[in-house]
């Protein structure tokens, strides 16, 4: 499973990166500004590695704008300025931005029935309205990543993959507007109700009213991975043992990802924020308002674009990824900034690298303090070992920690205490808390990050047997994803999936009739009354309780 996460999708909230020293002091020259942001980027000036494209610019004028490293390493293709990247989830504001345009035509309203438009799906006992989409809170299941969860494997998705697996979910996650969970799939949606509604497909139709109109002429929506397109990069992933392997998006959907663009379209992109000449004044401040759940609490997501803060400085961002594709495309609304940063290698952090740019493009006297780490407070080994054990949470899967040598330990990353049961990892923003336990309940880890707060409860490990595992054995189907899922007693005696397209997936036992796998999410079998295993589910962070009921059950001579 090719799990998609949202790691890179707000850029710059974080704010325990160390800035560069150098943009401390006085306001620097353009000249300065390029030299700095070279030496940020000197690691991957080279013509033996992929790289990156940065474009800096302010009012609307081009500050910094180079290439780093190779787009094609198999022609020795430098990286420049004009070089055409995958931007991965950064096309969701232009989705948007379409759905905007059409509502201001009043073709559609936000407040619409999203069956209005699409019928296939489910009719769902609380309405999901476009708005719900545009914000990340329909309580549909991740349309995406069930796909990922049937079977993975590298082949091109399309809208109607998307449109069939959505349509065959029978329960929503969470009440429409309850919750806020990062949605792949329900940008593809509004890419098809922008083909519906306004007879275009999502390309054709930001071509004609979004990237013309912007002379954004670099910019395009690719709805067939096969297409040709001059002066796209290719992407990269490291291979094993040293060297890059191409890593290119195979994906005929749109709405979430499928732009291709330049960090030079990108500026004229975030300059019709100011402008407001494509949209008007009153949708593109909607789209940068934050979205509220039923209970009025905020969100970080407007339509399309992600809200937050760097050093006490306003930033609208979102990243992108796809394949070996990465992207941080941030604004500093305040100072009339933008940085647009787009590679085409996997081993880099792009907003990490976007906020050093920050820090030399800023004026130090505009940035807040950097947060210092807090010290460490002297813990006894004997709490400590207290702590030690397996965490599990029934979306985001397990922490594992151990003592090793008066330290605590999540994997090689030690837990440094900070005193009333909070710690930090290493040098890692957020918190872990660990509160006083009530009699007879378990440990709890309170994660408290940029993310999103999350619990996680310690559990006693299960041991199995290969002889006790057997009774698992079987062919598993689901009709939320029409796949068969066939789990086995593997010969090194640990359970297993196997999934079309797909490696068999080992399953790490935790508790009673319960497993874990960090590429499918958390497995619970269920019985039948007669005893026998008659099921499972399959939670994880994007889609929850997915059912699958045995094929057939042992025959009572097998048993």
């Amino acid at each position: 499973m090719k799990v998609r996460t949202p790691f890179l999708h707000v850029a710059l909230v974080v704010c325990l990166l160390q800035p560069d020293p150098a943009a401390q002091q006085a306001a620097i020259t353009t000249q300065d500004m390029a030299r700095r942001i070279d030496a940020v980027f000197a690691p991957w000036d080279n013509t033996h590695s992929p790289g990156c494209a940065i474009g800096v610019s302010r009012n609307g004028v081009i500050l910094h704008s180079r290439g780093y490293g190779m787009s094609n390493l198999d022609y020795d293709i430098p990286i420049g300025p004009d070089s055409i990247f995958d931007v991965g989830q950064i096309a969701m504001q232009f989705t948007a931005l379409s759905i905007g345009l059409l509502m201001r035509e009043g073709r559609l309203s936000p407040n619409d029935d999203v069956r209005k438009y699409l019928p296939e799906l489910p009719a769902y006992p609380q309405t999901i309205t476009v708005r719900h989409l545009l914000t990340h809170t329909s309580g549909l299941p991740d349309a995406l990543n069930l796909l990922d969860l049937a079977g993975g494997g590298e082949y091109a998705i399309t809208e109607n993959d998307v449109l069939r697996m959505i349509s065959r979910q029978r329960a929503l996650d969470f009440v429409p507007g309850a919750e806020s969970f990062y949605n792949y799939g329900g940008y593809i949606l509004l890419a098809s109700i922008v083909k519906r509604v306004s007879g275009q497909s999502q390309a054709e139709f930001a071509k004609a009213r979004i990237f013309t109109p912007l002379g954004m002429n670099d910019t395009h929506f690719i709805d067939d991975h096969t297409l040709l397109l001059k002066r796209r990069t290719s992407a990269y992933r490291q291979r094993q043992g040293g060297g890059w392997k191409v890593s290119l998006p195979l994906s005929d959907i749109v709405g979430t990802e499928g732009l291709y663009t330049t960090v030079g379209d990108l500026a004229k992109w975030e300059q019709n924020f100011v402008d407001a000449s494509v949209g008007g004044r009153d949708l593109l401040d909607e789209m940068q308002k934050p979205a509220r759940l039923n209970d009025g609490t905020e969100t970080d997501f407007g339509f399309g674009l992600g809200l937050g803060t760097y050093r006490g400085l306003r930033t609208i961002a979102h990243g992108g990824h796809a394949a070996g594709y990465l992207a941080s495309l941030v604004r500093f609304p305040d100072q009339h900034l933008v940085i647009a940063l787009l590679c085409n290698h996997r081993s880099i952090n792009t907003a990490t690298l976007a906020s050093r740019v920050a820090d030399i493009a800023l004026e130090p006297g505009l940035l807040g303090p950097v947060e210092s780490l807090a010290p460490a407070v002297p813990a006894a080994r004997a709490e400590l070992a207290t702590l030690a054990g397996t965490y599990w949470n029934p979306l985001k899967g397990v922490l594992q920690l151990s003592l090793n040598d008066g330290r605590l330990l999540q994997g090689n990353s030690e837990l440094v205490p900070l005193g009333n049961g909070r710690f930090r990892a290493g040098t890692q923003p957020g918190v872990l808390f660990f509160p006083t336990p009530k009699t007879g309940a378990p440990q709890q880890i309170h994660r408290l990050d940029s993310e999103r707060a999350a619990v996680y409860s310690r559990v006693d490990v299960a041991s199995y047997s290969a002889t006790g595992l057997k009774v698992y054995v079987g062919n598993y189907y689901s009709r939320e994803l029409d796949e068969t899922f066939r789990v086995e007693v593997r010969p090194d005696g640990h359970l297993a999936v196997l999934r079309r397209r797909s490696d068999a997936v080992q399953l790490t036992g935790l508790m009673r009739e319960t497993f874990y796998a960090p590429s499918l999410g958390t497995i619970r079998f269920v019985r039948a009354l007669s005893g026998d295993v008659a099921g499972f589910s399959v939670s994880n962070d994007y889609a929850r309780r997915v059912s699958f009921a045995r094929l057939a059950f042992p025959t009572p001579a097998a048993k």
